[in-house]
């Protein structure tokens, strides 16, 4: 043995939670939906407008959800992702809150 110990994942790494909601899909939001569903997460993508370039996301098994915030997005989601242009009081973050759903941000 040299005497190394292994590196501990972070908490971060070391729990996913099995469905995530992503809000707000500039390019913070982007990027966090699509390292969830490179570990397998399975990913609701959302934003407010519905003219937001998704592109790639669908092809990732990402389910898209745009030009709505509706609180039953938040049915079975276990961590909501908010990127940081996303407010605070918005229906989907307050809604998190409120359920007791993490909510992670930058």
């Amino acid at each position: 043995m040299n005497g190394a110990r292994p590196e501990e994942p972070s908490p971060a790494e070391a729990w996913l939670p099995r469905r995530a909601l992503v809000v707000g899909l500039a390019r913070s939001g982007l990027a966090a939906a699509t390292a969830l569903a490179g570990r397998g997460v399975q990913v609701v993508a959302a934003d407010r407008s519905p003219d937001v370039d998704a592109g790639r996301l669908g092809g990732l098994g990402v389910e898209l959800r745009l030009g709505t915030e509706e609180e039953a997005l938040l049915e079975g989601v276990e961590l909501v992702v908010k990127s940081p242009g996303v407010p605070a009081e918005s229906v989907l973050v307050a809604g998190a809150r409120s359920r007791g759903i993490p909510v992670w941000s930058e």
